[in-house]
């Protein structure tokens, strides 16, 4: 697994950064068995484009035909970067289980924010992605290119 530091107190742009290195690990929490939904379009980019990412989804075996976890804490090794495609209401629980597992980047896509997880991250002294698209800063910096 890559070793990254934690990401304590950075710049958006440098999380999107360390979470976008070659051989990051990656968990969705949130994926979904549904191709309309979020969760499963940000899966499925990241599976098509050969990242290691884990789908967490308490309510699901497997998703495109892989192993789907119920929490953080079930997967088999510890990823780089969290990203959550949640209800904002249900991210502040995986916020927590992140940071104590010393993620070192956790990624709120776009519609997860709440005001109480930035508080959260902020009473404790680290940063979070937010207002920022995995999906677009990947295709962004990587292109069409299948790593």
């Amino acid at each position: 697994m890559l070793q990254l530091a934690p990401s304590m107190l950075v710049s958006q742009e440098e999380l999107i950064d360390r979470a976008l290195r070659p051989g990051a690990v990656y968990a969705v929490v949130g994926a979904s068995r549904y191709p309309v939904k979020n969760g499963y379009k940000l899966y499925a980019y990241l599976r098509r484009r050969n990242v290691r990412a884990y789908a967490v989804n308490p309510f699901a075996d497997e998703i495109m035909g892989e192993q789907a976890y119920p929490d953080l804490k079930s997967l088999p090794q510890r990823p780089d970067v969290v990203s959550i495609v949640l209800n904002p209401n249900d991210g502040l629980d995986v916020v927590k289980t992140a940071h104590r597992q010393c993620v070192s980047v956790i990624w709120l896509q776009p519609g997860a924010e709440s005001a109480d997880i930035l508080r959260y991250a902020k009473d404790n002294d680290f940063s979070i992605v937010h207002h920022a698209c995995l999906m677009t800063e990947h295709y962004r910096r990587w292109g069409s290119r299948v790593k």
